[in-house]
């Protein structure tokens, strides 16, 4: 049995388009009034839109709100400027609804990529939004063309007045920053409120900030129809602040959502460092012939080196960085250890003037790269793994010959993967790494 395909976005962009132009020509052709019609039908395509590319609930009536204020006035726009163009009055008006809505269709599907929803979401917590915001919008294209009726504005006047308004700077201006103030301030305020306060609220702000633009903008035209004009040019400013606002919250959001991912796991990184059954085997290998041999000194300092490298792996577990003086100290532990396993075919050369040793650095990030050294590299007194940790301006360069196995460890690369996301989540730095025939290095920036 196949698969049923599924409508692409462009195809329900299209069929809109196409449904408003047929709307618009056939109550035009009996001489009825399209608005309500085409405000309904482009509430519909908005909710399509945000079902088909699963948005969060806030998108629904954000975009709900910006097609009808955006598809409003575009519509009057195109109107306009087509019948300069195209002699019949029907024929512009289908053509002025088909491009505005093809206008409004992709401009929603655009804004979508920033909301994206993770979750199936609460199908009734949608349905509240689409409600609402239809709703709003029915009673605000109500009360626009009961007005325009009784004044009988022509669509020129109505285009003049939201020219004022727009070039009205310090109206605009006023507009922006009551609207910052209750997008960043006042829903956080009202987080705690039912549906129902927050509702009457937003209307009650909503409505006071046009009666403050009517003032600024001036004008002889009745005080009905500017502000009219006025609310529906706050709604759509108002729309696109809360869509900058939610796009920046829910960016910052995103990434401190990764940082907390990558740190745990490169803490997981570290942990299993920690508990790495081949090196604590070998440790206890070496220091049973250690004990066997009747070298209780050497086992002595050894079981005091081994507890301390374990006493810093825990110390540092929870610590975003270190300074380089305790982390070169960890490594000289760690490397000694390591010695006592090869005591011939392994060499660590260290190289950092005194004053860059209160740099900081990740915790365990050299001990990592000296371990994978050793582990992707022979060990052999005929031809020895050298290591040189060194200072490379303000960066720490580990750096090592290539010696290669007879049967090579796969790399599977997390431990570079993790340091360097690191690196970029906590100072937005960038490690280095070099590889040719002869050596393999990494260059750690050190803060």
């Amino acid at each position: 049995m196949t698969k049923a395909k599924t409508i692409s976005v462009a195809t329900i962009v299209h069929i809109f388009g196409i449904l408003h132009a047929a709307l618009a020509l056939s109550c035009r052709s009996l001489g009825l009034s399209d608005e309500l019609a085409l405000t309904m039908l482009t509430i519909t395509m908005a909710v399509v839109i945000s079902l088909k590319k699963k948005v969060v609930v806030e998108f629904y009536a954000i975009s709900i709100v910006i097609v009808n204020v955006v598809g409003y006035l575009c519509g009057i726009v195109l109107a306009q400027f087509l019948s300069k163009v195209i002699p019949s009055e029907l024929a512009s008006h289908a053509l002025s609804t088909f491009i505005t809505t093809e206008i409004l269709g992709w401009g929603l599907v655009y804004l979508a990529k920033f909301f994206k929803s993770e979750e199936s979401g609460d199908a009734l917590k949608s349905l509240r939004f689409v409600l609402l915001a239809a709703i709003g919008i029915i009673i605000v294209r109500l009360l626009f063309l009961t007005l325009i009726s009784n004044m009988q504005a022509t669509s020129d006047q109505i285009l003049d007045v939201v020219h004022r308004a727009v070039n009205n700077i310090a109206g605009l201006v006023c507009m922006l920053c009551l609207d910052v103030l209750y997008i960043r301030y006042g829903l956080r305020f009202e987080k705690r409120w039912n549906l129902a306060l927050k509702g009457i609220s937003l209307v009650a702000f909503m409505f006071a900030i046009a009666a403050l633009e009517v003032f600024m903008i001036g004008g002889e035209e009745a005080f009905s129809l500017k502000y009219v004009v006025s609310l529906i040019v706050h709604l759509f400013v108002f729309s696109i602040m809360y869509v900058i606002y939610y796009v920046r919250v829910s960016r910052a959001e995103m990434l401190e959502a990764r940082e907390k991912a990558n740190l745990v796991e490169y803490r997981y990184l570290k942990l299993k460092s920690q508990v790495n059954p081949h090196f604590l085997f070998n440790s206890l290998n070496v220091l049973d012939c250690l004990i066997c041999e009747e070298k209780t000194a050497q086992a002595s300092l050894y079981t005091h080196k081994l507890a301390g490298v374990y006493r810093y792996l825990i110390k540092s577990e929870d610590m975003d960085l270190v300074s380089l003086r305790a982390e070169m100290e960890f490594v000289t532990q760690y490397v000694d250890l390591q010695k006592l396993r090869f005591p011939e075919g392994l060499n660590v050369e260290v190289d950092i003037p005194e004053e860059l040793m209160s740099k900081m650095l990740l915790p365990c990030a050299i001990q990592l790269l000296v371990e994978n050294a050793i582990k992707h590299n022979s060990v052999l007194p005929a031809n020895p793994l050298t290591i040189r940790i060194s200072a490379e301006g303000d960066s720490l360069r580990v750096e090592n010959n290539i010696v290669p196995k007879v049967s090579p460890v796969p790399s599977t690369g997390l431990g570079h993967k993790y340091i360097r996301q690191q690196y970029l989540d906590l100072c937005g730095k960038e490690i280095q790494i070099l590889e040719e025939e002869e050596y393999y290095a990494v260059v750690l920036p050190l803060i």
